[in-house]
């Protein structure tokens, strides 16, 4: 959903459903788009809208150099200034490592170019077309789940995409930041007065692993495409005091084609290819010897995905292991129905109870330092029962949470499976950064040995 920004503008425009937030066209904002509009001297044409998001929004174009679709992104005007997005894909896909398995399972650049408009200059990039999220499938969905031999392949083709992301040089898990230091004092955890904090903002999960696009290319005119797709559902945008639109803002907006797949009707596993997406919050692998967090914006993702890293006391850099923690959690919601952690309203310590019913007690360092346990926690470790409780004062351990995430019917998996899969997510998720699991353990481990790569032979098979 597309970040609000009323809380800094007044309102303007009409609010529409189903649309970007329309107070995004402003100077540094959206570049007004409209179908049909061509770009790049003509090369590309906008024939649908496949999406929006707080930093973009994303179109479905013709190419006609060379007779095909593609993905059209086209960034804000201040994240083109800002942004290392093209950076990185461009150094991910002039690699040579062609051969590496996980390449496939990454979005690669085909093409990058700035537009010059009325609300600045836009960084535009080109990709093969997709489709829905993972996450957006589960929610079109009445059973909420894949197919399990759908979901490990899913899975399987994100563990080896984060391998090629990792292999590269690259975190994906989101930008960093020099914040004040009452950010770790909001969860309890007292932090020097001149000590300043690096925040790493989780970007790896469900909603940035994107389903392929089966091709379009035979649909050689717009209506037949459209037969597809369905026809662009357009509605006007106009201003709240009835005065005539600016050039800042399109005529009208467009909803996104429907092209997401309900997850329990992806039973093909042809239909089960997917792309890591959306790097516009990734960096390089934090070297000693710089320091762009100090250029970097905050990222507001979801804070359940967050790793501990982020409210704890920790002086080691943020770096891979933020990706093995959220890519941990990502695979606990890809096999099953609900996100590993959970909270109706939650708040940083919610997310720290979460993982302590999950896991276990912090190390004792941080157990001690957390001033807020006492909220939850008697000295003792034990659960508070009485009092005004925000958290239900029991323990749900890892394999209690894979038992309940909806496969209990489910004859194709076995609890051999079920406590392979706990092995491997509890050592995706040590509470210390440098005592995870790496991406190529993960990619090593029994459940990809035995479950994982097996499903990922079968899609190639029923793919080539």
């Amino acid at each position: 959903m597309a970040q609000n920004h009323t809380r800094f503008h007044r309102m303007v425009y009409q609010w529409q459903e189903d649309v970007e937030d329309l107070e995004g066209y402003h100077p540094g904002g959206y570049h007004p788009v409209h179908l049909f509009d061509e770009y790049a001297g003509g090369r590309y044409r906008v024939v649908h809208k496949l999406g929006y998001g707080s930093f973009s929004t994303v179109w479905l174009a013709r190419d006609a150099h060379r007779g095909r679709y593609v993905t059209l992104k086209i960034t804000v005007a201040l994240a083109s200034k800002t942004g290392s997005e093209s950076r990185i894909l461009r150094h991910l896909h002039e690699s040579p490592a062609s051969s590496h398995p996980g390449k496939p399972y990454v979005s690669s650049l085909l093409d990058e170019f700035y537009i010059d408009g009325p609300n600045g200059r836009h960084l535009c990039l080109v990709f093969e077309p997709a489709r829905g999220s993972v996450a957006l499938s589960k929610e079109a969905s009445l059973v909420w789940k894949f197919p399990m031999r759908t979901a490990r392949a899913i899975a399987a083709q994100t563990i080896l995409g984060v391998d090629y992301i990792h292999s590269h040089g690259v975190v994906h898990a989101g930008k960093l930041e020099v914040v004040p230091i009452d950010a770790n004092a909001r969860a309890g955890f007292p932090t020097p007065r001149s000590c300043v904090v690096l925040i790493s903002i989780a970007d790896l999960h469900t909603n940035n692993v994107l389903f392929k696009l089966p091709s379009l290319d035979s649909c050689s005119t717009t209506d037949e495409l459209y037969q597809q797709l369905g026809p662009p559902l357009k509605t006007p945008v106009e201003r709240m005091d009835g005065k005539p639109l600016g050039t800042e803002a399109p005529s009208y907006a467009v909803m996104p084609a429907f092209t997401i797949v309900p997850s329990d009707q992806v039973t093909s596993l042809s239909d089960a290819r997917v792309q890591i997406a959306d790097f516009g919050e990734s960096f390089f692998f934090p070297d000693g010897t710089n320091e762009p967090a100090k250029t970097r914006r905050k990222l507001h993702s979801p804070l359940l995905l967050l790793p501990p890293e982020q409210f704890l006391p920790h002086d080691a850099p943020i770096g891979a292991p933020a990706d093995i923690w959220t890519l941990a959690s990502t695979i606990y919601e890809s096999l099953g129905q609900r996100s590993l952690f959970e909270g109706v309203f939650p708040t940083e310590s919610i997310l720290l109870v979460e993982m302590v019913s999950t896991l276990g007690p912090f190390p004792d360092p941080w157990w001690k330092a957390w001033s807020k346990r006492d909220e939850f926690f008697h000295e003792d470790g034990s659960w508070k029962t009485e009092g005004k409780l925000r958290h239900d004062p029991i323990s749900r351990p890892l394999l209690h949470r894979i038992h309940k995430m909806g496969r209990r019917d489910d004859s194709d998996f076995s609890e051999e499976e079920a406590a392979c899969l706990e092995r491997m997510l509890r050592g995706m998720m040590k509470y210390y950064p440098e005592e995870r699991m790496t991406i190529k353990e993960v990619v090593a481990s029994e459940w990809m040995r035995r479950w994982g790569w097996p499903a990922l032979e079968m899609l190639q098979k029923q793919t080539s």
